[in-house]
């Protein structure tokens, strides 16, 4: 058994026992908030609680580490590897990886970078925006990001309000593999040349398109189906 699917099978053998078949987001932001999490304000909260989630269940319980943290990015596992933890609806054609620089350093340093995808099935906010309102409610109201987007006329995107879990897909990526997965444009690049809502430019991430398969880059997949 290789690396990647050793530890995918060492980390689904933790997970079914906890992961709930649907994560419904009241329940998970209230208890990101109380149990101290820094990321239960995010509007993106499902990839920020399965963070919370992994971190709460798996690496308490002694099976595995913390990643490495590579300059301003923290990696959210070591195993035999280090992994990295990113969540994306069913039917997703993209998913956003990592900061390019760090993943780089992580590999040369490694020799690999594995990540965790997680993908479900997402239920998504009302026509009135009844979740958006109560989860600015629970922020104490709009945060800057929303005040410069109503400011320049952009639309609000749906909050998702509860996802179901459906597949782990374990994707491993070392040189060789990641610069053939640019080349064939399996994987391309994320926010170059934008700006967070201080002005401050945005580090470029790498970004895997989902419908695209390389021979060369290692994958993994395990149906959860509630295991």
């Amino acid at each position: 058994m290789t690396p990647l699917k050793n530890d995918l099978e060492r980390i689904a053998t933790t997970l079914k026992q906890h992961l709930p078949a649907v994560v419904d987001g009241k329940s998970a932001i209230t208890e990101m908030r109380s149990n101290g999490s820094p990321n239960w304000r995010q509007m993106e909260w499902i990839g920020f609680w399965f963070e919370y989630f992994v971190d709460e269940v798996f690496l308490t319980d002694s099976v595995g580490l913390t990643g490495p943290r590579i300059g301003n990015t923290q990696f959210d596992m070591m195993l035999t590897e280090p992994w990295d933890l990113k969540v994306h609806p069913s039917g997703a054609r993209q998913v956003i990886l990592n900061d390019k620089t760090a993943v780089d350093s992580c590999i040369e340093k490694f020799e690999a970078i594995n990540f965790l995808l997680l993908s479900g099935d997402v239920e998504y906010d009302d026509e009135r925006q009844t979740f958006k309102i109560w989860h600015d409610s629970q922020k104490g109201g709009v945060s800057r990001y929303e005040v410069m987007r109503v400011r320049e006329g952009r639309p609000s995107r749906r909050r998702k309000i509860s996802f179901a879990p459906t597949k782990l897909i374990g994707v491993r990526l070392d040189k060789p593999s990641l610069e053939n997965a640019i080349r064939s444009r399996q994987i391309g690049y994320f926010q170059a040349g934008m700006r967070n809502s201080n002005g401050k430019a945005r580090n470029e991430k790498y970004m895997m398109h989902l419908g695209k398969k390389v021979t060369d880059v290692e994958t993994y997949e395990i149906e959860i189906d509630h295991f």
